[in-house]
């Protein structure tokens, strides 16, 4: 091969380099300076209940009926729990027994409507076992005032959380049963 030849093989090599694109080495990383955490929100403590009862969410649960021929009741509670609240009519004494489970600190239930706020005193029950109760005269008129309470009435025992009850059918009915 002539010297000339091998330079323009040298010049066509190199020129055909020249065509191809360099790859050039990424750039460094730049590393983020680091954020420092924002400190933890101290936890805030439950807001404060309503102070108007009527604004208090209700109980879980719900109401149910029974006849036991001598007796009947509305019962209200959580399916699958023991009933938290029962109204009860003992027909032979013309009486409305008012009940709550739980303990008691304090002698007295107190019964909210729309209407009034009145305070029964308490007595222990021994059946069933847990529960403690009122005794109302069926024709107290503000039993009427828990039939047709405008949505809700609650009842507060000293000891036990309050019972925010939607006033539904089942305990009117126990009231007139316990009428008639």
């Amino acid at each position: 091969m002539t010297s000339a030849r091998i330079w323009m093989l040298l010049g066509a090599a190199a020129a055909a380099t020249a065509c191809v694109p360099r790859r050039e080495a990424p750039p460094p990383e730049q590393q983020q300076p680091r954020r420092a955490s924002p400190p933890p929100q101290p936890t805030l403590p439950p807001p404060p209940p309503p102070a108007d009862w009527r604004d208090i969410p209700l109980t879980r649960g719900d109401w149910s009926y029974r006849n036991e021929g001598s007796h009947s009741r509305a019962v209200f509670g959580a399916p699958g729990t023991q009933p938290s609240f029962v109204v009860r009519c003992e027909r032979a004494r013309r009486q409305v027994e008012l009940s709550r489970t739980g303990p008691a600190t304090g002698a007295m239930m107190t019964v909210r409507t729309s209407y009034a706020a009145r305070n029964f005193p308490l007595s222990a029950q021994t059946e069933p076992a847990g529960y403690v109760s009122a005794a109302v005269s069926a024709n107290d008129r503000f039993l009427d005032g828990i039939a047709f309470s405008r949505g809700r009435f609650t009842v507060e025992v000293p000891g036990a959380p309050m019972l925010v009850l939607p006033a539904w059918p089942e305990p009117a009915r126990v009231i007139e049963d316990c009428r008639t």
